[in-house]
């Protein structure tokens, strides 16, 4: 199935264009001849592929104008109109002229339209917006969204900086021991031999093992990349080798514990949004497993699912999975006693997010002078192994 971008031209003679997915030519021209329309011109649609965190800065600007549009009571179908004028992403003007499309000329609600693009749109942000129909609160919806998606967008932002500075600090040093090895010792080495001098251990390895990458590069390389595709596609393809490294995932020293509680505080702010919404606290479960992003996280949801399925509470559900921290299982509590279980699923919230931005600006703090220790000591120990046998044999021609 493709889709279409055509112009026509109905039975008054009046153009018309729009979108229309068909298996091929023929297929479009009779679907629009159905309508009564006469196929002029039509292109079809190629999409660029990419990944969901390249679409999230266009859904967190689209959450944000629908919010502010609904909240001033202008209807759904004007506000995408008003934003497809607004974005300059022709791939989300295409997406957003098929949902007008979809809801104008094929009846469907906002949200079945929407699930024409599950790359785009996942489950949770389908099930928020079916929620939001239903119970009427589409405008809130819609403004818990773009919190979300900015929370996410931020968070992966700050791992991505606290990344930078380590590998660009190696990157140098790396470069830094290459051409050491390769340009300024080898003239040293040559003079050291000629001299009778026996190189000592850690100094010949260093040296031939700089040696051997300066000629086989290309292999070490080549086997890097075939490493990382072959272990990538073996994640795809194996759930039972992607789950044991999810779960080592949530068990690595020092971050294991930051990444967990980014996790949660995901899943729980996904659960008290959709709650919030209006959607049953079974499918809230579900969906927030569908979109956890590790699968052992979300075995940990389905198991709560079968538990509170089999007649336990929420809380006992949850303490039944095991996977969760005392407070997640305090605050739940509370909330099932007390009845005011999304205010208590918003507190465990802003505490996780509170707690991993004092996390990272902690870890930030340490990190350069940490990273600038270890290398420097790699620096200096190479230094040592390459420059001290030359220091050596100058101290016993001095003497």
């Amino acid at each position: 199935m493709a889709l279409y971008r055509y112009h026509a031209m109905d039975v008054d003679g009046r153009a018309c264009r729009g979108l229309l997915d068909a298996v091929n030519l023929q297929e479009l021209d009779a679907r629009l001849a159905q309508r009564g329309h006469q196929l002029l011109r039509w292109r079809k649609v190629r999409f660029r592929r990419r990944s969901p965190r390249a679409w999230r800065p266009l859904l967190i600007q689209f959450c944000f104008h629908m919010e502010l549009g609904l909240g001033a009571g202008i209807a759904i179908l004007d506000c995408v109109r008003d934003f497809c004028t607004d974005v300059r992403d022709t791939q989300f003007v295409v997406v957003l002229e098929r949902l007008l499309e979809a809801i104008e000329q094929e009846g469907q609600s906002f949200s079945g339209a929407l699930q024409e693009f599950p790359l785009l749109f996942n489950a949770s942000f389908i099930g928020l917006i079916q929620a939001g129909e239903q119970s009427g609160r589409l405008p809130g919806v819609f403004g818990e969204l773009h919190a979300h998606l900015k929370w996410l967008d931020e968070w992966e932002r700050r791992m991505r900086g606290m990344s930078v500075y380590p590998l660009l600090v190696l990157l140098i040093v790396v470069a830094a021991i290459f051409i050491l090895s390769t340009w300024l010792v080898p003239p040293m080495l040559g003079f050291l031999h000629s001299m009778g001098r026996d190189l000592p251990w850690h100094t010949r390895l260093l040296v031939e093992g700089s040696a051997w990458i300066a000629a086989w590069w290309y292999v070490v390389v080549a086997a890097g990349a075939g490493g990382g595709i072959a272990f990538s596609m073996a994640l795809h393809r194996f759930p039972a080798l992607r789950m044991k490294v999810h779960t080592w995932q949530l068990r690595l020293p020092l971050i294991g514990g930051l990444i967990k509680k980014m996790l949660i505080a995901r899943v729980i702010t996904a659960l008290y949004i959709m709650y919030g919404a209006g959607l049953n606290l079974l499918e809230c479960i579900r969906i927030s497993a569908q979109s956890s992003g590790n699968l052992a996280l979300s075995a940990a949801l389905h198991e709560v699912e079968s538990h509170i399925q089999n007649g336990a509470g929420l809380a006992e559900g949850f303490h039944r999975a095991k996977l969760f921290p005392p407070l997640v299982l305090r605050m739940i509590q509370t909330g099932e006693r007390t009845g005011e279980l999304e205010k208590c699923l918003r507190q465990i919230s802003y505490f996780y997010n509170r707690d991993i931005q004092e996390s990272c600006e902690r870890a930030q703090t340490l990190a350069g002078p940490v990273v600038n220790i270890l290398l420097g000591l790699l620096l200096g120990w190479v230094l040592y192994a390459l420059l001290g046998p030359v220091y050596g044999l100058a101290l016993e021609l001095a003497a």
